[in-house]
């Protein structure tokens, strides 16, 4: 599950994962630890000179199969299994993972085996940064599928900018913000790009939150039959608890959501007037209606 963070993926992964079929795991950021790039991905610039020429060795080394950052990419995976508690999972030296096949081996090993001891068809990782690494996912789990999930950039802005403030020693603050609101509304039009360039790929499936928050049983209907799994009546009524399943200690963010479906705007609340013009410079550039109108669910 893939889209702009704060753009409602957390809820949206509650009720996907209230089907007893599916088993959902807590974020990972194990493809920007293994893969890098995280500026030019997620941002379109890599930075000044050092950071392009690290951009361009790590893109060498990614086509020729090697990880480009294989000590982090072992790193974040053992925390992965550390928050999941798979007891199982063996750490191995970041020397005997130098392909990001071998790394995406184990990643899977772990899935699929806590998928097994819960009884469990289907997996499902929401990781909303994941949408920039989309390409590398489809080249090692070529039969993947992709939930995306896009709000209006206003919402989504004002929300990344209030978490950056109220949590100002996390990512929100330190990758996100860092002082610069134009970096906010940059991140939305590149996820929404993401989203739109693979909207009509049968692999993929487009939410759009204003359905989610005025038809949730519609779009969970939807979103069954794109999983392939049965339809489920009581996903709705049970997000709510799902909620605390899919949270970590770690992510203070999450403490807000409520037992409800809701929308709120944020954006005349938290912005004056010459940063809502600054921030719509950027944000007119992206017209969701143009770009997503001709999906079938739209």
């Amino acid at each position: 599950m893939v889209g702009c963070s704060r753009s409602g993926t957390t809820l949206l992964q509650a009720i996907v994962s209230a089907h007893p079929a599916i088993v959902s795991f807590p974020e990972t950021q194990f493809l920007s630890c293994i893969i890098g790039q995280t500026e030019e991905r997620l941002f379109g610039n890599p930075g000044g000179y050092k950071q392009r020429l690290k951009s361009r060795i790590q893109r060498y080394m990614l086509a020729i199969g090697l990880a480009p950052q294989p000590r982090s990419g072992a790193r974040s995976l053992a925390r992965f299994a550390d928050n999941i508690e798979d007891q199982a999972f063996q750490r191995l030296s970041f020397g005997q993972q130098l392909t990001v096949k071998s790394q995406f081996k184990r990643l899977l090993e772990v899935l699929e085996r806590q998928s097994l001891q819960r009884s469990a068809s289907h997996w499902l990782i929401k990781t909303p940064n994941n949408i920039a690494y989309m390409d590398v996912i489809e080249q090692h789990i070529p039969d993947a599928k992709f939930i995306h999930i896009v709000r209006p950039g206003e919402d989504v802005v004002a929300s990344l900018y209030d978490a950056a403030q109220k949590y100002p020693d996390t990512a929100w603050n330190t990758t996100f913000y860092q002082g610069k609101l134009e970096r906010l509304a940059t991140n939305w039009c590149r996820a929404i790009r993401y989203s739109a360039d693979c909207a009509n790929n049968n692999n993929h499936f487009i939410v759009f939150y204003e359905d989610l928050i005025k038809n949730p049983e519609k779009v969970a209907e939807q979103l069954f039959a794109f999983i392939g799994v049965e339809e489920n009546t009581g996903c709705i009524s049970d997000f709510s608890n799902q909620v605390e399943s899919v949270k970590t200690t770690k992510e203070a963010w999450k403490t807000n959501m409520g037992s409800q479906i809701q929308s709120r705007n944020k954006y005349d609340e938290i912005f004056n007037e010459d940063e809502k013009k600054t921030l719509m410079n950027i944000l007119k550039e992206i017209e969701l209606e143009k770009l997503f109108q001709r999906l079938p669910n739209n």
